[in-house]
Order: C-alpha cells, then structure tokens, then sequence
C-alpha cells in the first residue's frame, strides 16, 4: 500500500489527469491470482484497500467488459508476436493457478483463466465505490474511443 498512497500525495495537488491502464486491477488480480493462486477473499481485500487509498483523487475505473474472452484474445494474440503469446500462456496455465486448476496449455488455458478473471472482476467491481464506466467490448465491435467519448 506504500507506493499507492506515495502515488497519491505526488499527484493529488497536480491539475491534470492520469490514465493509470491495467494496476488498479489487471496487473494485481494476474499477480495474486494467476501467479500466487490468492483467494477470493485475499484480492477483494487487497483491491478494497487500494480503493481506499486512491478514493481522493476522485478516481474514475473504466472497466472494458469482454463480451466473449476467447474472440478478444484470439483477436491480440493475431495482432501481437507469438513470443507474446508464448510468455502469456506459460505466465497463466505454468504457474500456481494454472497448476491448481489443471489449465491445459495453450489458448483454451488462457481463455479459462481470463473468464475466471473476468467474473472475479466483476465481483470486485460490484462492491467498489469509485465512479464505474462499465464498456462491453467485443472484438468485431471495438468502439472505444466513441463510447469514452460519449461518457466524458
């Protein structure tokens, strides 16, 4: 919690947005439950107290919510190296979650350890207090920037 709240006082005088992409969530919830295999319990937890350290900053958590994990991630993994991909699914099916809950290699591994992700986050985003924008993404329909732009 040391480096939120340190991140906290050196922004919250400043007259100007951060976009901090994947760590209020993506980054913590692929460390502890991807790699540690944390319980529920333990990230809600851990988010909570995030929350509470940024809450004065008046933060805004835009959630894009996955309509289908396996059309997105097929659609990065086409867009992205296959060493990318390589490193994504050892990182998710090779370490303490994916040994727990026997991922297979491979996309199909990936793709269970994203939906998992996916409806813990939509827990946690449940009980959150911080302004929500909650963006169904799909990827045949990537309209983003439109909808942020409606939103702001």
């Amino acid at each position: 919690m040391n480096r939120w709240s340190t991140f906290v006082e050196k922004v919250k005088a400043k007259d100007f947005i951060i976009v901090a992409d994947c760590c209020f969530m993506q980054n913590p919830l692929t460390m502890l439950m991807a790699k540690y295999n944390e319980p529920c319990h333990s990230i809600k937890k851990f988010i909570s107290e995030v929350e509470e350290v940024i809450l004065e900053l008046d933060p805004i958590l835009i959630y894009l919510d996955p309509l289908s994990v396996q059309e997105v991630i097929e659609d990065v993994k086409m867009k992205r190296s296959p060493e990318w991909f390589k490193h994504v699914y050892s990182c998710y099916t090779k370490q303490e979650y994916g040994k727990v809950h026997s991922l297979p290699e491979g996309l199909e591994g990936v793709v269970q350890l994203l939906e998992d992700r996916a409806g813990l986050e939509k827990q946690l985003i449940s009980h959150l207090t911080i302004k929500l924008a909650v963006i169904p993404v799909s990827f045949q329909s990537r309209r983003t920037e439109e909808i942020l732009a409606e939103i702001f």
